[in-house]
């Protein structure tokens, strides 16, 4: 076996190519790239497994499929309990997939459930358990316990499927090697490979027995002496391969093939749709400048994360793309559709949901049709009620009928004994799938084809079950499993930024370059530890076996080789992009972006320099910005020298208009920055969310916080049944929220929460009996709240998602307003939700708690008159109730304590003081005397009647600071500190 080593890949592969001479090799490519647009000289190329099953031929060569998933599933239900060590989540499709894929890959790399067992047992012996961190008897016992069951697992999945008659993918490549090495085959006579990271021991004894069948083995690997830490991933494989020779190639400068390095530049945006805007314009304009879109490259970590707003984008722009990636099988709509049918046909819904279910476009029916159908009966009807009524209503329309009654029989299908989901879904599929002519039916049809083959292959499981938990096990697996879905065929290729050493383009753009995509942190194995496998590697090496286990800090070594092939692959010109903001909040740029070396210019970009000049707007789009902007700037020549007044008159009147309610949180954004306020509480844009945020755990958290205290009230605070009730009124929350999550967030949010409100119901308890206050009100409104504010938390959906009366937010019994007086004859109307009020016994103490998911006002901030909310919330409970003295508490739930704010009284203070379990107790427990308290509400009046005085100016001043990193209109404003 021989190995070139050099750089970069495209020079290595040509110069690898031209020392080998005649004959040419085969050139054989990782696998998944078989339908990569590559360019390769004109010698033949296949890629590995395509290579391997064309020269065995064998069945057994194969991967995984939903046949080995729903065997891993019956096996695991049937094996596993709740008290299990995989016992929580063994119905779960997500781990079925996890645990298939770690068997396939523990078998090429030499492991079975026979050699784990034994190295199980093996290793809670010193120094092996030292290795692996399980020192200590609980932690050996809870080793064993997981081995053992890994093992059990494994050894029952494959004599089901040797039972089965199902090839056994690991199994499979083994007997590759067999058959290889009794010369049963005919190898070529020389293969070259070339863009390979990391083999499996089964690959490594493939190449070992072609060898020795006649074939001449030749690798081509990136390396470069000079950094060597760069190319550990080189390092590591050659030690593994252990070649006859190494040749390192000439540096590319002294080889007479020209290798320029492009020129390079950083786009900076603000946010993760500005930076797919940067690089939509870029392309624009080098396609004018000649340059055809197959000569430009992007590359991404998770190209499917970024489809839709690359095609969002793209279309705008008329700029043809092509990528295929995969995605989950919830994403078509087809499937959608499908599993929606299902719900409807085992009676889950009302005649709305038929009548929705009815208009799709699948079906192609008119508006007229569509129409008719909404006169057939109520809507609200129970959807097997309104099925029927449909059919006897529509009998004299027979295009409309046929479907109704074809309907009836599926449903009579489903709700058999034993029901054929398959049947039915293939009865559904063939009706409403179209001819695949053009790109979204043959997106319709690959998901079709998966859908069936799942259903296929967990019928027998389903056979078992209610057609409701049937149904309801599809959807689940609908959410883990993925097919092929293309966005574009051709123009500018879109490749995961693992193919970028196979692939080169004139025009390259490397996005999403921050912290955390690249270099991303791999994480640790969820069946075996990095520290677990490093003890299984020391126990098998000591024992002579071949069995290789790869370590995520391994793995984690491949970035820099990465982040090297990308910026490799262009020839021209190299764009690294990255966003300052994205969904989840500020992020930072890749520390790799520090590492070029060549002179590399970087660009900042905001919303005025996204409108390129008169000359050279290259879209409408461009022109309709510019239009906007110039309008706004009331023709200016210079965008940058925009008034902080506005001059609209609509807005400006809108925004000058201060007799009226204010809500407590918008007076904070006001104070906070008047561009924001303008943005939030008068213009009303709002910034989608996506993905699980700090706001959705603080909504979810005040929800049942608000279900439990109203419902349960009654339950002593210190009872066991009082903590059950918060953690059920969690999972009302949860379930009748319509939180646009995937499973696993919804997961971790439930968690999260859960552990959360434990610490509350442990802590609860003790504070009323130290402080000797009982809760009156909970979400106490004073004013009519703002439905749409998204900083209340008295939202709507939150208030009428219950059933029950005393969930209801009757206005009528709201308070009015507060009225402060601002001084000189002026004051305010402040409305708010004070999250909750306590009282003394005798009504001379009352406390404002309000519920914080992490940090609270800091003291200077209250003293300085600049934390709004509480000093109005006390001020409020004051006028309303006139208790002798108020403490102004906060909730801190991420923290697990009550940070409260007390009148200098000894009293009080010797009440109120910090507990032993509580920690320091200056954090916890601060007091505020009545003087100082005086002058924090003056200061109160002062700023507040500046901020009024200059909302009636109509001056939206931005303020810049540290809210700007998390603020959603940063890239609209010109002072934003990034």
């Amino acid at each position: 076996m021989k190995v070139f080593l050099g750089r970069p890949p495209r020079h290595l592969l040509q110069v690898a190519l031209r020392a080998l001479g005649e004959p040419a090799p085969l050139v054989i490519l990782p696998t998944g790239v078989a339908n990569l647009p590559l360019r390769l000289p004109e010698v033949p190329s296949m890629e590995w497994q395509g290579f391997w099953h064309s020269l065995i031929g064998s069945p057994r060569l194969t991967g995984l499929t939903a046949a080995h998933l729903a065997v891993c599933a019956e096996v695991c239900q049937r094996i596993l309990s709740e008290g299990d060590y995989f016992g929580k989540v063994r119905r779960s499709p997500q781990f079925h997939r996890q645990l298939c894929a770690r068997w396939i890959e523990w078998r090429m790399d030499g492991l079975d459930p026979e050699r784990l067992e034994q190295a199980a047992h093996a290793i809670v012996q010193p120094p092996y358990a030292e290795i692996a961190g399980i020192e200590s008897a609980a932690l050996r016992d809870e080793w064993l316990r997981k081995a053992s069951e890994l093992s059990t697992l494994w050894r029952e999945w494959e004599r089901e499927l040797q039972n089965r008659h199902l090839p056994n993918p690991g199994v499979g490549w083994w007997e590759a090697v067999a058959f290889v090495r009794q010369r049963r085959v005919s190898p070529p006579p020389r293969m070259l490979l070339w863009g390979f990271h990391e083999l499996h021991t089964v690959d490594i004894a493939l190449l070992h027995a072609v060898e020795r069948a006649g074939c001449e083995v030749v690798f081509a690997l990136l390396y470069d002496p000079t950094s060597p830490d760069r190319f550990a991933p080189v390092v590591q494989l050659l030690t593994r391969l252990q070649p006859d020779a190494v040749e390192t190639l000439p540096d590319p400068a002294e080889s007479g093939l020209s290798v320029d390095l492009p020129e390079r530049m950083v786009l900076s945006a603000a946010d993760s749709l500005r930076e797919v805007e940067i690089v939509a314009r870029q392309i624009l304009h080098h396609t004018q400048q000649g340059v055809p879109p197959e000569q430009m490259l992007i590359l991404l970590r998770h190209p499917a994360s970024q489809a839709e707003l690359l095609q969002v984008i793209f279309e705008r722009y008329g700029i043809p793309f092509a990528l295929v990636a995969s995605q989950p099988l919830t994403r078509s709509p087809l499937v959608r559709l499908l599993l929606d049918a299902l719900r409807l046909l085992i009676g889950d819904g009302v005649g709305g949901d038929w009548l929705q279910w009815l208009q799709s476009p699948y079906l192609g029916w008119s508006r007229e049709v569509h129409h008719r159908l909404g006169t057939v009966s109520k809507r609200v009807r129970p959807a097997d009620e309104w099925l029927d009524e449909a059919v006897r209503r529509m009998a004299e329309e027979p295009a409309i009928a046929e479907v109704l009654v074809w309907l009836g029989a599926l449903r009579g299908l489903l709700r058999q004994s034993s029901p054929d989901i398959t049947a039915v879904l293939t009865a559904l599929v063939q009706r409403l799938m179209p001819s695949p002519s053009d790109l979204a039916a043959q997106n319709d049809r690959a998901a079709a084809d998966a859908l069936l083959e799942f259903a296929r292959a967990y019928a027998p499981l389903w056979q078992r079950m209610t057609p409701a938990g049937a149904i309801a096990q599809l959807a689940r697996l609908c959410d883990a499993e993925q097919y092929s879905h293309a966005w574009g065929r051709e123009g500018v290729r879109v490749l995961p930024l693992e193919l970028a050493g196979l692939a080169q383009a004139e025009i390259v753009f490397i996005m999403g370059l921050v912290e955390g995509m690249l270099p991303r942190r791999h994480p640790d194995d969820p069946f075996l530890r990095e520290s677990e496998r490093r003890a299984l590697r020391a126990f098998f090496e000591a024992q002579g076996e071949r069995v290789y286990l790869p370590l995520r800090s391994e793995r984690q070594r491949l970035e820099p080789m990465l982040f090297y092939e990308a910026t490799s692959a262009a020839t021209q010109r190299l764009y690294l992009s990255y966003p300052r903001t994205m969904e989840t909040g500020e992020t930072l740029p890749s520390s790799y972006l520090q590492t070029l070396q060549s002179p590399v210019e970087t660009r900042f970009y905001r919303l005025e320099e996204l409108v390129p000049p008169p000359s050279e707007r290259l879209h409408p789009y461009d022109r309709a910005l510019a239009h906007a902007l110039e309008s706004a700037g009331a023709g200016m020549a210079d965008v940058s020298e925009l008034s902080d007044r506005l001059t609209l008159p609509r807005t400006r009147q809108r925004v000058v208009d201060i007799d009226r309610t204010f809500s407590v949180s918008e007076l904070e954004t006001l104070y906070r920055c008047p561009f924001q306020h303008l943005f939030r509480h008068r213009l009303r844009v709002r910034m989608p969310h996506r993905g699980l945020h700090l706001t959705q755990i603080g909504s979810v958290l005040h929800a049942a916080l608000r279900h439990a205290y109203r419902h349960h009230r009654h339950l002593p605070p210190d009872s066991p049944e009082w903590a059950q009730a918060l953690i059920d009124s969690l999972g009302r929350v949860v379930d009748a929220e319509s939180l646009d999550l995937a499973h696993w967030q919804l997961q971790v949010l439930h968690a999260y929460a859960t552990r959360l409100l434990q610490l509350f119901a442990q802590r609860e308890p003790r504070y009323r009996q130290q402080f000797g206050l009982e809760p009156r009100h909970f979400e106490w409104a004073f004013g009519t709240p703002i439905a749409d504010d998204e900083e209340n938390p008295l939202l709507p959906s939150e208030l009428s998602m219950l059933a029950e009366p005393a969930g209801r937010f009757d206005p009528d019994s709201v308070p009015n307003a507060y009225r402060l007086a601002l001084g000189g004859g002026r004051f305010v109307r402040v409305s708010g939700v004070v999250d909750r009020v306590d009282f003394s016994p005798d009504g001379k103490v009352a406390m404002v708690t309000d519920y914080k998911l992490t940090r609270s006002p800091q003291r200077s901030e209250i003293e300085a008159g600049v934390a709004f909310q509480p000093l109005l919330y006390a001020l409020t409970v004051q006028a309303r109730y006139r208790p002798e003295r108020v403490v102004i508490a906060f909730d801190e739930l991420a923290h697990g304590r009550r940070v409260r704010f007390v009148p200098y009284d000894e009293g009080l203070i010797r009440r109120f003081r910090a507990g032993a379990w509580e920690g320091s107790p200056t954090e916890v427990m601060m007091v505020i005397s009545q003087p100082r308290l005086a002058q924090a509400i003056e200061k109160l009046r002062t700023e507040l009647r500046h901020l009024l005085e200059l909302l009636q100016q109509a001056t939206v001043v931005p303020t810049p600071g540290e809210h700007c990193r998390r603020c959603a209109f940063g890239d609209l404003c010109r002072k934003a500190q990034r």
